[in-house]
């Protein structure tokens, strides 16, 4: 409104001078009024759109799932069978968060508890610590699926695995964890969401002692994830 204003007061100044001689060119001008009102669609022509007002009390709009820079935690439950040198099983019970780099692409860390049922030894209670990519390949309103993998640390109360044939010593109290899977989501309503897979899961020292039997698992997991 404020150009439109200016814009019509220059033109009016334009078209009120009076030139003793004026050139040739001038009488292609025309009538005054229209260079008036032809300087004025010209300036409202440049001008920034406005922005629809915004309702008051009305709250923003909801980033999209997995859009860049959001944020989600989750709470999961996880059960594995070991399917490498034994019938070992374990249970987990954890959560952790979600940051999305860009579109489709997170980052996660999570903290889980464990425990591990072992035919070998005693059964162990341990606590994990992991980091995760997960990338949603298949990106729809209501639903995704994703591939994931990633590593993590894994302490227990008793060696894993416990004593077998092959290594009496068994495994080690410290160890690696390395995994990766498939997975899907699914829309419960506007923020909570559903979510499930199964993964490798492999447990071991990496070799940094002498005894590392290791042990690798197809864990099947599931959980539910919010928004900050």
């Amino acid at each position: 409104m404020l150009l439109s204003i200016v814009a019509l007061g220059l033109g009016r100044i334009v078209c009120a001078v009076d030139l003793p001689d004026r050139p040739d060119w001038w009488e292609g001008v025309g009538d005054p009024m229209s260079l008036e009102l032809e300087l004025v669609r010209t300036v409202l022509a440049q001008a920034p759109a406005a922005e629809p007002p915004r309702v008051e009390g009305e709250a923003p709009a909801k980033p999209a799932f997995a859009a860049a820079n959001t944020w989600r935690w989750y709470l999961q439950g996880s059960w594995a069978f070991e399917v490498s040198k034994s019938s070992n099983e374990f249970v987990m019970l954890g959560g952790g968060v979600n940051y999305f780099l860009v579109n489709g692409l997170s980052l996660g860390v999570e903290l889980n508890a464990m425990y591990v049922i072992q035919d070998g030894g005693d059964d162990a209670v341990g606590v994990n610590f992991a980091m995760l990519l997960r990338w949603h390949f298949l990106l729809h309103e209501r639903w995704t699926m994703y591939a994931d993998g990633g590593a993590g640390l894994l302490g227990t109360t008793e060696r894993v695995p416990g004593p077998m044939v092959s290594e009496p010593r068994g495994g080690t109290r410290f160890n690696f964890t390395p995994q990766a899977g498939l997975g899907f989501t699914f829309a419960l309503n506007d923020e909570a969401r559903l979510f499930a897979g199964v993964r490798w899961y492999h447990i071991s020292n990496a070799n940094t002692q002498e005894n590392n039997p290791g042990r690798d698992s197809i864990m099947i997991y599931g959980g539910m994830s919010f928004p900050f």
